[in-house]
């Protein structure tokens, strides 16, 4: 299945289990207000559903001082909040991390590896790529002035 041509629309930004045939690993909700039942209903129907990971993110603080809160999936289908923000059967962590992203200064929810390193977004990768490239001419160049030069006898 194709993403929607205009899948910013809030129609178009759903995962349909019927579509993709199992549950999202993680559900992400980010709160923008106190009418979305986040912790309540939510929380339940997600479990009811099975998905392993359910993280709300809550930027403003609508709900509480919890900028994040991580739950884990656990016997009889009820979920219990992570003290960490790991996500240990996907390999992964969040971390809240302070910084620009498309011209805006904020705190961001931001993906982890297994190694606990940033997954770097696409232009923090291509910027990085594009720093390998310099760092890389400069030594080439470098190397080509300490090198003899060899004059050709006639």
């Amino acid at each position: 299945m194709e993403p929607h041509k205009d899948w910013h629309d809030k129609e178009h930004r759903s995962y349909f289990v019927w579509e993709f045939g199992k549950v999202p690993d993680v559900v992400i909700e980010v709160v923008s207000n106190r009418k979305g039942g986040e912790l309540s209903g939510k929380l339940k129907d997600y479990a009811r559903m099975g998905v392993p990971y359910y993280v709300v993110f809550d930027p403003k603080k609508e709900l509480s001082d919890d900028l994040l809160r991580i739950y884990e999936l656990g016997f009889g289908k009820r979920y219990r909040q992570r003290e960490d923000c790991a996500l240990p059967d996907l390999g992964l962590s969040l971390t809240l991390w302070k910084g620009m992203f498309e011209d805006k200064e904020d705190t961001w929810l931001r993906w982890l590896d297994a190694k606990g390193a940033l997954v770097l977004t696409g232009e923090e990768r291509a910027s990085k790529a594009e720093a390998e490239v310099e760092r890389l001419r400069a030594e080439l160049s470098r190397l080509k002035k300490r090198r003899p030069s060899k004059k050709r006898s006639k």
